[in-house]
């Protein structure tokens, strides 16, 4: 075979190999655009199917119960959960996320409308993001009559895929109407919107802190780590801010997240105090991961 023959063939097989690329890649963008365009815009308007008699007759307790469950597992939805945690397998994996969307699908037919909107926001089991106008507005509409409920999860609904500015303002106000009367969603929602940085005014640190000490009081147990995070980036050894890091971590770890943050809190410290020869903070971390501790314990130790 002639080196040009040789060559041409080569050149063939490139050139197959280019088209297959771009057709493989025009593939996933057209799948892109059904799936992040068409479908999620589809299905986030369809909020027909709830029966709102039922959510009339949901007791408060029930509700109550269930807002707190939602919220916890909101921003876990596609992701294991200490309620529908992940198994061995990839079948396990799915059954669990499928099991979240039923569980949601029957809070839904007991009259809990939130839960109707989320599954509109989105699908656990298929792993898929719907347009959040549609929920957004009728959360809207349902915090505009008093749902205190509604007015946090406004701010629970964000997709940097999405444009959903026009919410921004109303957002910020039923979340605003929400943390004054204490709905610990709404606490913690606004106290991750007002932080303003460990180096920021001190007095919008300590509303921030505060607000989210409220919240994980109330059962909000995620805030607690926007607590745990704050001591730890102030510092590593001192012990101050060891013991209220550790603290905020054991009270985030009674949340919905698999995750232990007072593990790695603590193996994080004792790395540094083995590192730098600091006994002391060594026997402080066994004294702290011996002892036991709740909110109340943890406000007492402060913020500064």
């Amino acid at each position: 075979m002639s080196a040009r023959r040789v060559a041409w063939r080569i050149a063939l097989w490139v050139v197959g190999l280019v088209l297959a690329a771009a057709a493989t890649l025009g593939a996933a963008v057209a799948y892109e655009v059904y799936a992040y365009r068409f479908l999620r815009v589809w299905m986030g308007m369809g909020l027909a199917g709830f029966e709102t008699a039922k959510a009339k007759a949901l007791s408060a307790e029930q509700r109550a119960a269930y807002e707190h469950e939602l919220f916890e597992e909101l921003s876990l939805w596609n992701q294991g959960s200490k309620r529908f945690p992940d198994g061995p397998d990839l079948k396990s994996f799915q059954e669990a996320r499928c099991a979240r969307d039923d569980r949601w699908k029957a809070m839904a037919k007991d009259g809990f409308e939130l839960a109707h909107l989320a599954r509109r926001a989105y699908n656990p089991c298929r792993n898929l993001v719907f347009s959040f106008k549609g929920p957004l507005n009728r959360l809207q509409k349902l915090a505009e009559q008093g749902d205190v409920g509604a007015m946090c999860m406004m701010g629970a609904l964000r997709d940097e895929r999405q444009d959903l500015s026009g919410f921004d303002e109303v957002t910020r106000r039923m979340l605003e109407a929400g943390a004054a009367k204490g709905h610990p969603e709404c606490l913690w929602r606004m106290a991750q919107r007002t932080y303003p940085g460990i180096g920021g005014d001190k007095a919008q640190v300590e509303s921030s802190l505060s607000m989210a000490a409220r919240a994980a009081s109330a059962g909000a147990y995620r805030a607690a780590a926007h607590l745990a995070s704050h001591f730890r980036a102030l510092s590593r050894t001192d012990l101050r801010y060891v013991g209220r890091a550790y603290c905020w971590s054991v009270i985030h770890d009674q949340s919905a997240s698999i995750d232990s943050g007072a593990t790695m809190v603590y193996q994080t410290y004792l790395v540094t105090a083995r590192a730098d020869g600091n006994p002391a903070l060594e026997s402080t971390l066994l004294e702290l991961k011996a002892g036991s501790h709740d909110a109340p314990s943890c406000i007492a130790l402060g913020w500064h």
